[in-house]
């Protein structure tokens, strides 16, 4: 069974080119991951503690199963291209392609994060793009070992999304792994990828009906080493559930990401050029080796090449072409 995906944002008005950053909430679909009773605070909190970024909402279902009823690593990475293929469209459509990018993800949805940023290795250039734009990922409560209660604490959810402990282990291992092997090469740039991690101070029960002995995800667990980590008030599920702007574990949280927007790099906006067709004119100068007739018609958003053909340079001899009535 395939995931059914859903991306929505910005979730309050800001004009595209107004914005310093954009922060996607990673969350199941229909849940109310953030929400404390009718207060979907990423919405209603952000646009007033954060106007400069444009904020997005990713939701997916809990099915990463096969149709066998076999867990894959291959669901998840479904979900993480979902996410990036979307990120792809809303920036390339508002010229925003070399924008910082923040993620936010609650519990199991860190794995989703995870595999997102593995993508920069893609051979497919948009993909690339994107995730080596990540520079920011929050996590809330996401195992990042085999020592969570998950498996007692969320019976169904960890099955539909592991189909049995033991693949769910298989799938955290994979990639945590490739993770943590990520981390260095993008940490030792200047616009290198920097986490903090958030743990539950509370305990949730298995059955729902009482306290357990420990979190579903112990600060062990939901922490990695030599990165920054803080507690938050409530158990697994209200941790990151806040009633108003004063909460301390919101305030906390706004910290980190208001620090995260003060330091992450300029976007790249040398880059971020809008195009536009082309109807008349003269071109002189170089532009080195570049089959321009080819760039042009396989990239509409570039424009359209109208009555222009574009000779290859000539050496030390800078052309100018007019206009060619063969198009």
């Amino acid at each position: 069974m395939a995931s059914t995906c859903k991306f929505y944002g910005p979730l309050f008005h800001i004009e595209p080119d107004a914005a310093a950053v954009d922060i996607v909430f990673v969350h199941l679909l229909d849940n109310d991951t953030w929400s404390e009773g009718k207060c979907f605070w990423p919405q209603e909190f952000l646009k007033v503690d954060l106007p400069e970024a444009r904020v997005f909402s990713f939701s997916h279902d809990d099915n990463a199963m096969g149709s066998k009823g076999e867990a894959s690593v291959n669901r998840i990475a479904d979900i993480a291209n979902a996410l990036v293929l979307n990120l792809w469209k809303v920036r390339s459509g508002a010229q925003t392609t070399q924008r910082p990018i923040i993620l936010v993800a609650h519990g199991l949805d860190g794995l989703v994060c995870k595999q997102a940023t593995l993508l920069r290795d893609s051979p497919d250039p948009n993909t690339k793009t994107v995730a080596s734009h990540i520079r920011r990922i929050a996590f809330f409560g996401t195992p990042h070992d085999q020592n969570s209660q998950y498996p007692a604490a969320f019976p169904d959810s960890y099955r539909k999304l592991f189909g049995d402990p033991q693949k769910g282990i298989e799938v955290l291992r994979v990639l945590e792994e490739g993770f943590i092997r990520m981390l260095p090469s993008r940490d030792s740039s200047s616009n290198g990828l920097q986490i903090v991690c958030f743990f539950e101070k509370g305990a949730t029960s298995p059955t729902g009906k009482g306290p357990t002995e420990k979190p579903v995800v112990p600060k062990a667990s939901a922490t990695i080493l030599n990165h920054p980590n803080y507690p938050l008030n409530g158990d697994h599920t209200s941790m990151c559930k806040f009633k108003n702007r004063e909460n301390d574990s919101y305030r906390k949280v706004l910290e980190v990401l208001q620090d995260w927007m003060d330091n992450l790099p300029e976007p790249e906006r040398g880059s971020e050029k809008v195009w536009q067709n082309i109807s008349n004119g003269t071109f002189t100068g170089n532009y080195g080796s570049m089959n321009l007739n080819q760039v042009i018609d396989s990239n509409p958003q570039f424009g359209t090449r109208a009555n222009f053909n574009f000779s290859p340079r000539q050496p030390d001899n800078p052309t100018t072409q007019q206009p060619n009535s063969d198009g």
